[in-house]
């Protein structure tokens, strides 16, 4: 895998990582520090650095679209073909392997909304059914289940509050996938850290839970 790093020096103690959004890798190193220590350094975090500029990669599928026909639409881990019309209804809706998308003009603005709608609105419903069968089964349940587009995380828990915050762009994500993150969450209200006892939990309720993180990672 090529990775664009780039270092700054700066009057700091310790090395900081970081990746942006376009896939670069920020370094900020200490004045006094080798590059020798540097590249051991990245060399020591490349797998965490893999698995993040995976997750930076699948954030970006779908970005490119202009909601026009022809194109592919990612929705639940599936790929569909976009049919665009024009409509006085406003709405999208999944038939058969064809994403539609009815708009009132075929302006990119106007689609874009229509699209985040339908997302949106079918993202609330998933996760709330999927996390309260899940609650059910564990017996933990969280007060609210917020949805954000979040940098470098899936998904959230707020130990204090009791609030899970899951990732807007888990809809390009396969149902099995969505299901481990909200138990990931859902297990954190009992135990705030990942240490054995924690995934211990998880598998007692979901035994393949490394499978369906793989899945999450890759697709």
């Amino acid at each position: 895998m090529i990775m664009k790093i780039i270092i700054t020096r700066k009057k700091i103690k310790n090395l900081i990582l970081k990746i942006n959004d376009n896939s670069e890798i920020l370094i900020s190193a200490p004045y006094y520090v080798s590059e020798v220590y540097i590249n051991n350094f990245i060399k020591s975090k490349e797998d965490w650095i893999k698995k993040q500029l995976e997750v930076i990669k699948n954030k970006n599928n779908n970005n490119n679209l202009s909601y026009n026909n022809g194109e592919e639409f990612i929705f639940l881990g599936k790929k569909y073909n976009i049919i665009s019309d024009i409509s006085l209804i406003s709405k999208c809706f999944i038939q058969n392997n064809n994403f539609y998308i009815l708009s009132p003009d075929n302006l990119f603005n106007t689609k874009h909304k229509i699209v985040q709608d339908f997302i949106i609105k079918n993202l609330d419903f998933i996760f709330s059914d999927i996390c309260s069968k899940l609650s059910q089964k564990v017996g933990l349940f969280p007060k609210s289940i917020k949805i954000r587009d979040m940098k470098s995380r899936w998904g959230s828990c707020n130990i204090k509050t009791k609030n899970i915050t899951l990732n807007y762009r888990l809809y390009l994500k396969p149902i099995e996938a969505i299901e481990y993150v909200i138990l990931h969450e859902i297990c954190h209200l009992l135990y705030p850290h990942h240490q054995k006892s924690f995934w211990d939990f998880v598998a007692k309720f979901m035994p393949d839970y490394k499978i369906r993180k793989k899945i999450l990672n890759k697709s």
